[in-house]
C-alpha cells in the first residue's frame, strides 16, 4: 500500500511540468493571479505553500520578496523544488505531512494551489483544521481549484468556523475554468 501511494505522488510530481507553467498562457495566467491574491494579503511575508510540487510558484513567490516554507509529501517533487530554489534563502522546502511536521501558527497565508481535488473529504477536513492552526489571526487561506468544482473541494473551507470567504474569482480561461478563492481567519479575539 505504502508503495502503491508513493507511485501516486510520483506520478503527482511530474503531471504538470514547469515547461507547462513557460508556454501555457492558462497556466502563466493562474500562476499570476494566484501571486496576486498571495502578495495582496501577505502582511509579514510569511508563506506556506502546502502541495509545492516542483517549487515553480514556490520561486516566484521568493523572488516577490516572500518568505515562503514549502511542504510535499513526493520526495522528488521536494528534490525539485530544493534545486529550483536553492539561490533563494527565504524558501525553506519540507518533506511531510503538514499536520505532522514542527510547524507554529506564524503564516500570513497558506497556498493550496490545485491541490484539494486530490483528497477525499475526511483528509480535506483535517487538513483545514491543521492549516487554519498555522495561521496567524487575520491570516488568510488561497485555494485555486477547478471551477465549479470549488464548491466540492473547499466544502470544508468553506464551512470551517473560523474561516470566511472573502473573495474569490472564477476565470474560465481556455474553457478550464477554475477559480481562485482566499478564506480569512478572524482576529480570534472576536471569536470568544
Amino acid at each position: 500500500m505504502r508503495r502503491a501511494l508513493q507511485n501516486v505522488f510520483e506520478w503527482l510530481a511530474h503531471r504538470r511540468s514547469p515547461g507547462s507553467v513557460r508556454t501555457s498562457t492558462y497556466e502563466q495566467l493562474k500562476m499570476e493571479r494566484t501571486l496576486e491574491a498571495v502578495v495582496h494579503r501577505s502582511g509579514s511575508g510569511r508563506v506556506l505553500e502546502v502541495g509545492c510540487g516542483q517549487g515553480v510558484l514556490t520561486h516566484r513567490m521568493a523572488m516577490m520578496g516572500l518568505s515562503v516554507v514549502a511542504v510535499d509529501l513526493n520526495p522528488s517533487a521536494v528534490d525539485m523544488a530544493r534545486r529550483r530554489c536553492a539561490d533563494q534563502p527565504r524558501v525553506t522546502v519540507l518533506r511531510g505531512d503538514v499536520g505532522r511536521l514542527p510547524l507554529v501558527n506564524a503564516f500570513d497565508v497558506v497556498v493550496l494551489a490545485e491541490l484539494l481535488y486530490d483528497l477525499g473529504s475526511s483528509a480535506r477536513a483535517r487538513l483545514c483544521e491543521q492549516l487554519v492552526g498555522l495561521l496567524v489571526d487575520r491570516g488568510y487561506i488561497v485555494a485555486v481549484d477547478p471551477w465549479p468544482g470549488v464548491m466540492r473541494f473547499e466544502r470544508e473551507l468553506r464551512a470551517h468556523s473560523e474561516l470566511v470567504l472573502v473573495e474569490e474569482s472564477v476565470h474560465p480561461d481556455g474553457g478550464r475554468s477554475y477559480a481562485v478563492s482566499t478564506y480569512q481567519r478572524p482576529d480570534s479575539r472576536r471569536l470568544s
